[in-house]
């Protein structure tokens, strides 16, 4: 199945940039497998930087226990709000990852699970 990414940043009038290091999962078998390589139990929270249109974020909800999706992008993190479900244990947090307080974020969460869906957006933090 082909995700509806490409029509959604069409809509929203989205245009990738490299220096955020932008890519838009359309394969919705690719996703399986990256939530799948995860390994992620019902105890666990999940950090996904860079949420994007939300191709991995609805399945990384149905296994792990919650799922803050980070986005920088404002009109991607408000279409995310808009379009997962309000029951789905998911907090959209539309922020630069560098900036955040995490500790605010997870509530003493003992077991953590991180997602990229880039190396690059990692990189600044463990510099």
């Amino acid at each position: 199945m082909i995700f509806p990414s490409l029509r959604i940043i069409q809509s929203l009038h989205i245009k990738p940039r490299k220096s955020l290091g932008q890519n838009y999962l359309i394969q919705e078998q690719v996703a399986r497998k990256i939530v799948a390589s995860c390994n992620l139990s019902s105890t666990d929270t999940v950090i996904e930087i860079g949420s994007g249109c939300g191709a991995l974020t609805s399945l990384l909800a149905e296994i792990a226990g919650s799922v803050i999706a980070i986005e920088l992008d404002k009109k991607l993190a408000g279409f995310l709000r808009d379009q997962l479900p309000a029951h789905a244990p998911i907090t959209v947090v539309d922020a630069d990852v560098l900036s955040l307080n995490f500790s605010s974020l997870l509530n003493n969460q003992v077991k953590l699970s991180w997602l990229a869906t880039s190396p690059t957006l990692l990189q600044p933090l463990f510099l």
